[in-house]
């Protein structure tokens, strides 16, 4: 058992990490640049000048982040802590947005630190953070995959449409069944692990709490679908609204993808070859996938800047710390 422990921690090495980090990124660049390069007559005809939808974009996909945080501040309220003020959990969101390029456990730490110099145990600070995800990676895949089934089922039977659309439902309560149950118990189970949780048990999220929540995630996820519609009508006018949408759709479900690889920064590289092949899978081109994936990857980045920029500027504007929480 030590043995393999040990092993275990060998693999999960920073050193490890990184060379991991850069062979995923390093292949999706290969890809890239030999599908591009192959098809150079096709990349010449975007125009990837300046377009008023790449700005609109970019302060689109920081709203985005911004309704995460009013999101991830009604999580904690779920939680029982009535008390946290709604506008220092949108700041602290953002802090672990932009530290997010660090891999890991860079965001969970940051807000297990937060919810300490708030008066909130860290283990519930865990807690809200994996629910987060939760809600996040659900509203992601399963409200994306709604859309793309609704965009396109004018190409499906019947029959396919009743299987589909089974499929979908029954995702999507068992989903809402794990977070009921599930959440609270992996987070206990980490608690214990890093002697976070005391003797006091986890607050449980209500079903009614669990619902609204879950549906207040797709709002962010709306919102950054709209980015990515922004982008691609830009870099492809004659595009469809439907074909935009699963664009969009897409998207969505490649950015959940990316965020699993924990040990590649933002899910770089990762993203981007979901998003690809998915496209491909769907019908798109792969040097459509491949320009609107860098183009918005890029867009985003930088709006990463403004989500840096506003985080400071609420320092302005949110509460000081309560008093620390004791017996961390």
């Amino acid at each position: 058992m030590s043995r393999l422990t040990s092993r275990r921690r060998k693999f999960l090495n920073p050193t490890t990490k990184r060379i991991l980090s850069v062979v995923v990124v390093g292949s999706v660049f290969a890809f890239f640049w030999q599908s591009l390069s192959g098809n150079w007559e096709r990349v010449q005809q975007y125009s990837v000048g300046f377009s008023a939808n790449f700005v609109l974009s970019f302060g689109v996909f920081a709203l985005a982040v911004l309704s995460s945080g009013v999101l991830a501040g009604l999580v904690l309220r779920a939680l029982g802590q009535r008390a946290v003020n709604i506008t220092s959990a949108t700041r602290a969101h953002l802090g672990s947005w932009v530290i997010r390029y660090i891999p890991s456990v860079a965001q969970p730490m940051y807000k297990m630190n937060w919810a300490a110099q708030n008066g909130i145990r860290r283990s519930v600070g865990l807690l809200a953070f994996l629910y987060e995800f939760a809600f996040m990676q659900i509203a992601s895949v399963i409200g994306s995959l709604a859309l793309i089934f609704l965009v396109r089922n004018e190409s499906f039977s019947n029959e396919q449409i009743l299987v589909w659309g089974s499929l979908l439902f029954a995702s999507g309560l068992a989903a809402i069944i794990a977070l009921r149950y599930l959440v609270n118990p992996v987070a206990s189970r980490i608690s214990q692990m890093r002697k976070l949780n005391g003797n006091e048990r986890l607050p449980v999220m209500t079903w009614f709490a669990i619902l609204s929540l879950l549906a207040g995630f797709i709002i962010p996820r709306i919102i950054n679908g709209l980015g990515v519609g922004l982008v691609t009508l830009s870099l492809i006018p004659d595009m469809t609204i439907d074909s935009v949408l699963v664009v969009a759709a897409v998207y969505t479900i490649a950015s959940a993808v990316g965020v699993l690889w924990v040990f590649v920064p933002s899910g770089i590289g990762v993203r981007e070859a979901t998003f690809v092949a998915l496209l491909a899978a769907l019908g798109f081109s792969i040097v459509d996938g491949i320009i609107i994936s860098v183009v918005v990857r890029l867009i985003s980045t930088l709006s990463d800047v403004l989500v840096a920029v506003i985080f400071v500027g609420m320092k302005y504007i949110t509460p000081e710390s309560t008093s620390e929480e004791e017996g961390n």
